[in-house]
């Protein structure tokens, strides 16, 4: 299933993705925050994975307001993005999940920010406990490339003009939970321009595919080879790796 509503979009500016599977408990506050900021000069995308809950019901609701719907099945996350990229008619895109919040004023704040020439811009980011309402707020690396110390990537708060996509590629589909590491990473290997914006985007729900803790060894071991694979394909060094696999097992052990 496939609906288009709007017949001007060569002329957006930011482009909006939205992937969803199953997510009808959070999918209309995301949906939502994205509609009470939208401009002529913003489209809106959702990617559905083949729900099999109320998602595309909610979704519907919103039609109208909603430039383009997809819903058919994927082969994970990251096919999912590289759809709605590939749908996509902005010079920048942004990818909000399906249980986040983009904060008020954070499309009039990228709009204002637009350089022609950049590739990526960096913004702050919240990762969101909705349960207690505790907030830890979050400023995005502006050095890309692998060290021996955590790295915040901050996805949710990153925006990619489509042209660098085009130049430096797409979400690899073998990635499943890491493809957001594993692209920005490519990106500052291979020279990508960045902007940091002193600006709070995204209020990141914790609960996410990346974010769930627990004891389980098939999550640490899919993780630990997903990491190690990424390093590979960008040719990181020992360091980096050595540090990953002690602060993975530590969390395994800990049950974090």
């Amino acid at each position: 299933m496939r609906i288009c509503n709007s017949e001007e979009l060569d002329l957006k500016l930011i482009s909006i993705i939205t992937v969803t599977y199953n997510s009808a408990e959070t999918v209309e506050e995301t949906i939502k925050s994205v509609l009470s900021q939208k401009t002529e000069a913003v489209e809106y995308i959702i990617i559905d994975g083949c729900s099999t809950d109320n998602t595309l019901e909610i979704v519907k609701k919103y039609e109208k307001d909603i430039d383009i719907i997809v819903s058919e099945k994927d082969q994970g996350i990251s096919d999912a993005f590289n759809k709605g990229i590939g749908l996509a008619h902005g010079q920048i895109i942004a990818l909000l999940n399906s249980d986040d919040i983009l904060n008020k004023g954070a499309v009039e704040c990228l709009i204002n920010n637009y350089e022609p020439g950049i590739d990526m811009y960096r913004g702050r980011m919240a990762i969101w406990n909705c349960k207690t309402g505790e907030k830890r707020h979050i400023e995005p690396a502006m050095d890309l490339l692998p060290h021996c110390h955590k790295i915040y990537y901050a996805h949710p708060s990153t925006y990619i003009t489509k042209s660098a996509y085009e130049k430096y590629g797409l979400y690899d589909i073998k990635c499943k939970v890491k493809m957001d590491i594993d692209l920005l990473m490519r990106m500052a290997i291979a020279g990508a321009s960045m902007k940091y914006i002193p600006f709070e985007f995204v209020d990141f729900r914790e609960g996410g595919v990346s974010t769930r803790r627990g004891r389980d060894f098939n999550v640490y071991k899919k993780s630990l080879g997903e990491t190690m694979y990424i390093y590979d394909k960008n040719k990181v060094g020992l360091l980096p790796r050595i540090y990953d696999f002690i602060r993975l097992s530590v969390k395994f052990i800990l049950g974090r």
